[in-house]
């Protein structure tokens, strides 16, 4: 125990207030949507980037999902009748309004409108909707779109296939004349979910941050909306998508969702004191969506607050988790309240715990400490050891875990205002998890 004395000490002479989570206002840009902005909960606005330069995002990594710029209003048609053979041959558009028109998923970023709605890789057929999967070269395109960049400017379309890490992505004008081939090597964009394609200056955009340098994107885009009648219809919206991704995991069936995951909490605001439970959380890209805002002559928000925190390949939370909860939108900027809630992480993967998070953090004398902890075991009966700042212990509780996401409240504790770390488990936790009692 002298080594955890020891790293009491050294945090209590490195430790002020300001280490502590308060509430925060957050503004950020938004360019009355002309942008998509990349925020990150710990770093703030990463990038802020033009929608208006690039036409079609390819998935990196394994997935070989299409998306169009709908956030520009780009819009993409199947030519039902032609195959990637007819590419670069005049096509007749006479009945095009008759032809299926196609949308990026607003739930999950591997789906792109190219997709037609399909992933070949969790339904295990290859069918990508696009291309198919051949195992002489891995995904051949199949089939011939028409899209529309603007009032003027439509063009032809194969994704001609993925082969040794490379798309290879043709188009050309509408009677098949200019044609071009571009092709890309996702390595060169390595760490990044997608790369950007202009087909107006036949140019390759490094669109994005690094996928772990961003939480959420504020940007617009097309959302499956009630029309009030009892009908769902494409609609532009602003929102917020998070940076989930589904990722497969060696031994199991299908994907799971890695990254951010979000978890909403209605009829409760930032002075609430409430944690989502892991199920809690949703990999869905939209759970923050839109819907944050209602329009009724003026703007106003519904009493909700939202948690936010990235999880593993193996479906446990790691890091921080962040509550927020909106409070204004004005087109060119959005306002939020953020407060990020301490947490510590499991050094020793030896350990059945995962982490640990203390809600809130700033308590005042006789008010419940809330703690929640991911456990790796679905029972476990561990410690909870409470010190003050010169090490010595004040309060203990035994504790027991029954899920792997357990919400424990610790009450009674009558500790004298001051700084204290808790500790879960005996010489579990590397780092403690500081609160202050008021």
């Amino acid at each position: 125990m002298k080594s955890f004395y020891k790293l009491l000490i050294a945090l209590v002479l490195t430790t002020t207030i300001s280490l502590f989570s308060a509430s925060k206002e957050v503004v950020i840009g938004t360019s009355a949507g002309a942008n998509v902005t990349y925020y990150s909960f710990s770093k703030g606005v990463i990038l802020s980037d033009p929608l208006s330069k690039w036409n079609i995002a390819l998935m990196n990594g394994i997935d070989a999902g299409v998306r169009i710029n709908d956030a520009a209003n780009h819009q993409l048609w199947l030519v039902g009748t032609k195959s990637a053979s007819d590419f670069g041959k005049a096509l007749d558009t006479t009945g095009m309004g008759t032809w299926q028109e196609l949308h990026n998923s607003d739930t999950t970023w591997n789906i792109g409108a190219f997709n037609i709605g399909k992933d070949g890789f969790d339904a295990g057929d290859g069918d990508y909707g696009w291309g198919v999967y051949d195992p002489s070269t891995y995904i051949v395109g199949k089939k011939l779109f028409v899209l529309k960049i603007n009032t003027t400017t439509y063009k032809q379309v194969l994704i001609d296939g993925i082969a040794a890490g490379e798309f290879t992505i043709k188009y050309a004008n509408i009677d098949g004349t200019n044609p071009k081939t571009v092709v890309v090597n996702k390595a060169d964009f390595a760490g990044k979910n997608f790369i950007g394609l202009s087909m107006i200056d036949d140019k390759v955009y490094d669109k994005e941050p690094l996928s772990k340098d961003w939480d959420i994107a504020g940007t617009k885009y097309m959302q499956l909306t009630p029309d009030g009648q009892g009908n769902f219809l494409w609609y532009s919206v602003f929102g917020f998508l998070s940076n989930s991704r589904p990722t497969k995991v060696a031994g199991q069936s299908s994907r799971i969702g890695t990254g951010l995951k979000v978890a909403q909490v209605d009829n409760v605001d930032m002075t609430t004191n409430v944690i989502p439970t892991k199920v809690d959380y949703s990999s869905s890209i939209n759970q923050i969506g839109s819907d944050w805002k209602v329009y009724n002559g003026t703007y106003s928000f519904p009493k909700r607050v939202y948690f936010a925190q990235r999880f593993d390949s193996l479906n446990t939370p790691s890091g921080l988790v962040y509550k927020f909860s909106f409070t204004k939108y004005a087109g060119n900027s959005t306002t939020f309240s953020q407060e990020d809630l301490v947490t510590s992480v499991n050094d020793d993967e030896n350990s059945n715990l995962s982490n640990a998070v203390v809600y809130p953090n700033e308590i005042s004398h006789g008010e419940n400490l809330n703690l929640v902890i991911t456990s790796k075991v679905a029972s476990l009966t561990t410690d909870v050891n409470i010190y003050n700042t010169v090490g010595n212990l004040v309060a203990t509780r035994k504790i027991n875990l029954n899920t792997d996401f357990s919400h424990i409240i610790l009450n009674n504790l009558n500790l004298v205002s001051g700084l204290y770390f808790v500790q879960i488990g005996e010489n579990k936790f590397t780092t403690p998890i500081k609160f202050i009692i008021k």
